[in-house]
């Protein structure tokens, strides 16, 4: 990524990539005679990198993106001033930062020496960065500009283009000046299930959580540093397994899919009744990280973060008064990995209510985003009659989820579905 300033007042930036990109963001007329006094422009920089904490206010970079036309299309995505902004994304933005550097001085940043602007009208290179797009990331700027006329001032040689004072700040990001987020390339990345090695079922859940749960969490150690895989694009989840049940509707029909649950359940030396299917069924895990572990002092600057951490805590989704007791309850849990498409490049594609199918090449995966409705997943046979996969219906914060039993077993049931989710 190239950072650029010319003397007539743009900003640049641009990216090494096969389909290089430009964007100018003009400086009015008015005060474009000032930027002619400027001899020397110092950048600060602060690269996003892992400090431990986990991050719970992500940002969808496209919605803050200075030229909305091309967002997404390249991976570099220059962010709108904040003074562009309303104050809720300030806020939001703000929020993020918080968390992603956390505790990190703003000191802890990359300064290279002052790039004398080279003459008219050519542009200047004032910071470079080597990208391989394996991996989203965020970079912050600000600026110090000297003026051309320094060596003759007793006074003023040098402005900071951002404002420095705490008080007079509307939120702690106001003290820098430029935001470019970097966007991964799928042709990049390489996902592999997370490295699981470790669950530690805690008995009691951590001090300040004061929500009702139903059990103390399980903490999932995994052997890889934090969004090891895909940067800020990358997302750990944790899921409840679904087993199947086989049987005989009748003597005549052969042995076939009955139904689907969840895999959770008491411990069979304590009760010998399973949860209700529906209740079974409503049952989901939410996650709480990644956070970073070290062998390094608490207090180094950037410890090294060779393994990561996740707490995972069951919860229902019937909103039941009657909580479920999981006490010493069995629970088949598996960790997946996806990328978070908002800091991906490309564009997503939208279908209208009633439109025609989309037709998606099977050589890639697709993360698919539903309303309130239904939505159906199928292919075409060779006799060119379609054939339903998965069917989807979500009403408000019910959601259920029916599978073609000829997709799980091999089987001919183009007329039957298995439940799988509730």
């Amino acid at each position: 990524m190239k950072l650029f300033l010319s003397k007539h007042g743009f900003l640049a930036r641009e990216v090494c990539f096969s389909n290089p990109c430009r964007s100018r963001i003009e400086i009015a007329s008015p005060v474009r005679n000032n930027w002619r006094l400027i001899g020397d422009v110092e950048v600060t920089t602060q690269r996003w990198r892992a400090s431990g904490k986990p991050i719970y206010q992500y940002i969808a970079p496209r919605d803050y993106a200075g030229d909305s036309a091309t967002a997404g299309l390249h991976p570099a995505l220059p962010l709108a001033p904040l003074s562009d902004l309303a104050a809720d994304a300030q806020r939001k933005i703000d929020r993020f930062e918080r968390e992603a550097y956390f505790d990190r001085p703003d000191a802890d940043a990359h300064t290279p020496p002052a790039q004398r602007l080279a003459p008219l009208p050519a542009l200047t290179v004032l910071q470079e960065f080597p990208w391989d797009g394996g991996g989203a990331t965020y970079f912050r700027h600000r600026f110090t500009l000297r003026s051309r006329y320094a060596k003759a001032l007793s006074a003023r040689r040098a402005a900071s283009a951002w404002r420095s004072r705490p008080e007079n700040l509307p939120t702690s990001a106001h003290s820098w000046t430029m935001r470019v987020a970097m966007l991964a390339e799928r042709s990049h990345l390489t996902l592999t299930r997370p490295q699981l090695r470790g669950l530690i079922p805690l008995t009691v859940a951590p001090s300040g959580d004061e929500r009702r749960q139903v059990a103390p969490p399980v903490a999932l150690i995994l052997q890889e540093p934090p969004f090891a895989r895909g940067g800020l694009a990358d997302r750990v989840t944790a899921e409840i397994r679904t087993g199947f049940g086989y049987g005989f509707e009748n003597e005549a029909d052969p042995v076939k899919i009955l139904d689907s649950r969840k895999e959770v359940g008491p411990n069979p030396q304590a009760d010998y009744r399973p949860l209700p299917a529906k209740r079974a069924m409503a049952l989901a895990l939410r996650g709480e990280g990644p956070m970073g572990l070290t062998f390094d002092a608490e207090a180094g600057a950037a410890p090294a973060l060779a393994n990561s951490m996740m707490l995972v805590r069951p919860f229902s989704l019937d909103n039941i008064e009657d909580p479920l007791d999981l006490q010493e309850a069995l629970i088949g849990m598996s960790t997946r990995r996806y990328i978070d498409p908002q800091w991906l490049t490309g564009t997503p594609r939208q279908l209208a209510d009633g439109g025609p199918a989309a037709i998606l090449p099977l050589e890639r995966c697709w993360w698919m985003e539903i309303g309130d409705g239904e939505a159906e997943l199928a292919y075409q046979a060779e006799t060119g009659e379609s054939v339903e996969i998965v069917k989807i219906n979500r009403q408000a914060t019910v959601m259920s989820v029916c599978v073609n039993e000829g997709t799980i077993d091999g089987g001919n049931h183009h007329g039957s579905d298995a439940r799988l989710d509730a």
